[in-house]
C-alpha cells in the first residue's frame, strides 16, 4: 500500500519577516496598510500555491492588471484594488465617498460637478438648482436679466434671443423694431417692407 504525501501548511513568518511587513503604526494610514495587506496575502498564495493548495482570488485589478486578495472594489463591471480606483481628474481615492461616473471614467463628487454641470451664462457659476434654458444656455433665475436695461426679465410677459443676446420685449421692441409711420407702432415681421403694418399701408391718393 502506498502512502501520497500530504502537502504542508506553510509556516508562521519568522520575527525578522514580521518585521519586514509589518503594518505602518499610523492607524489612518489607511491605503498604505491595505497595500501591505494585499502584498502580504500575494505572498501567503503563492507559498500555499507551491505546496500544491490552490488558493482562489477576488478578480484582477482594473487598473494595475494584478489579482485581488484582500479588499476588493467594484464599479462599472469592473474590480480595483481600494487604493487604485481613483478619481480622472484629482486623484484621491474613492472607494469609501461617492463617486459619479462619465464614459467609463470614476469621478468624485466635486470634480464631476465642477467639469460636467452647466455653468450660468451670466456670473459662470455652476447651476444646481431651478434654471432657465435658451438655445443651450442657461442662466440661474435670479441672472437672466435684459443686455440692455439690466432689469429681471418676467419670461411670462416674454424675451427675445438677438445675436446672442437676452431683451426684454420693451428694449427688444425699440432697438431693433422699426417703426410703422401711420399709427406709431411696432412692426413685427417683414410687413410691406418691414417698415408698415398690412393695414395701415394705403394709397394715399383719393
Amino acid at each position: 500500500m502506498s502512502v501520497s504525501s500530504i502537502p504542508s501548511i506553510p509556516s508562521i513568518p519568522s520575527d525578522e519577516e514580521c518585521e519586514e511587513i509589518q503594518l505602518p503604526p499610523d492607524a489612518e494610514r489607511l491605503t498604505e496598510c491595505l497595500t501591505v495587506l494585499d502584498t502580504m496575502l500575494g505572498s501567503l498564495e503563492e507559498r500555499l500555491v507551491k505546496t500544491g493548495i490552490t488558493t482562489s482570488y477576488k478578480g484582477v485589478c482594473a487598473q494595475c492588471e494584478e489579482a485581488i486578495h484582500g479588499e476588493v472594489c467594484t464599479a462599472f463591471g469592473k474590480t480595483w484594488h481600494p487604493y487604485h480606483f481613483l478619481c480622472e481628474v484629482c486623484g484621491n481615492e474613492l472607494w469609501q465617498q461617492m463617486f459619479y461616473e462619465r464614459e467609463g471614467k470614476a469621478y468624485c463628487e466635486k470634480d464631476y460637478t465642477e467639469k460636467y454641470s452647466p455653468k450660468c451664462e451670466a456670473c459662470k457659476e455652476i447651476i444646481t438648482d431651478a434654471c432657465i434654458m435658451e438655445n443651450k444656455r442657461v442662466w440661474h433665475l435670479e441672472h437672466f436679466k435684459c443686455s440692455e436695461c439690466k432689469q429681471l426679465i418676467d419670461t411670462e410677459t416674454g424675451f427675445h434671443d438677438h445675436q446672442e443676446q437676452i431683451y426684454c420685449t420693451g428694449c427688444y421692441q425699440r432697438l431693433f423694431l422699426p417703426v410703422c409711420p401711420v399709427c406709431k407702432t411696432y412692426v413685427h415681421g417683414i410687413v410691406m417692407n418691414g417698415k408698415f403694418h398690412q393695414k395701415c399701408f394705403k394709397c394715399a391718393v383719393s
